[in-house]
């Protein structure tokens, strides 16, 4: 059985990193939420606000940095946000998400009609050309 794009144990994915002790300056970590990477030609990189919480500068620069580099190295690139509003209770599926911004090319735009994560990424595979998976 295939179960791939499934937690597979649910009680380690809900344990935390404790990030203390690792700052260097004023610089700390951030988290992706989400990568895709398609045969090493396209990326995805996702990021999940809940609602309207903001992106620290800090994370939005790390992401943006990261997105900009790998498009610059040959990469077809996108970066997400994205915004839930599910209770911390819930899961929270992914596909729905309605997309609030996205990074490509090294600018940031809005979508131009609303849509789902999973919208825009078929989307942008498809203008990509990526049409199977191997």
């Amino acid at each position: 059985m295939d179960n791939r794009g499934f937690i597979r144990n649910l009680e380690a994915f809900k344990q935390a990193i404790d990030p203390t002790g690792m700052i260097w300056c004023n610089i700390t970590g951030c988290d992706i939420d989400y990568f895709y990477d398609f045969q090493n030609k396209v990326f995805v990189f996702i990021e999940l606000k809940y609602m309207d919480a903001e992106m620290k500068l800090g994370q939005r620069l790390a992401l943006e940095r990261l997105c900009d580099s790998c498009q610059d190295g040959g990469r077809e690139s996108i970066l997400i946000v994205a915004r839930h509003c599910e209770p911390i209770s819930n899961s929270i599926r992914l596909e729905f998400v309605p997309v609030s911004e996205y990074r490509y090319k090294g600018k940031w735009n809005i979508p131009r009609s609303q849509m789902t994560v999973r919208e825009m990424m078929d989307g942008f595979l498809k203008l990509k050309g990526v049409t199977q998976c191997v």
